[in-house]
């Protein structure tokens, strides 16, 4: 059956973390909310577009930059307003690690790991 819209089951609320979808995710400052989606993709397919969205405005944070880790390379991804969204390039694969940092202190406030899934 196609699934549409994320695995209820996968879903999390917990206090003010919102983690949405089935990746590995540590929000790891409160009131942040930071999602990619898609969460999963097969170890089979070509790389994807994902969605990376984030909310840090209830922390008190004014700008957050993103990173991507691919590999062993901590890349600039964008620098942003507290509250957005982006797409990347179709560049996103199994393991692709996203953080999420205060632009100010570079204090890491949320992480989000694509997870593999099956062929």
């Amino acid at each position: 059956m196609a699934q549409h819209g994320p695995d209820l089951k996968c879903l999390l609320v917990i206090g003010t973390f919102l983690m949405a979808g089935c990746s590995e995710k540590v929000a790891e400052t409160k009131g942040i909310i930071f999602s990619v989606e898609p969460s999963t993709v097969s170890s089979c397919s070509p790389p994807v577009v994902a969605k990376v969205s984030w909310n840090a405005a209830a922390s008190g944070v004014r700008n957050v930059k993103i990173f991507v880790i691919n590999g062993e390379t901590e890349k600039l991804f964008a620098e942003q307003g507290s509250v957005g969204s982006l797409d990347t390039g179709p560049w996103v694969q199994p393991e692709t690690i996203f953080l999420l940092k205060d632009a100010a202190s570079d204090k890491q406030l949320a992480k989000s790991v694509v997870r593999i899934g099956s062929c």
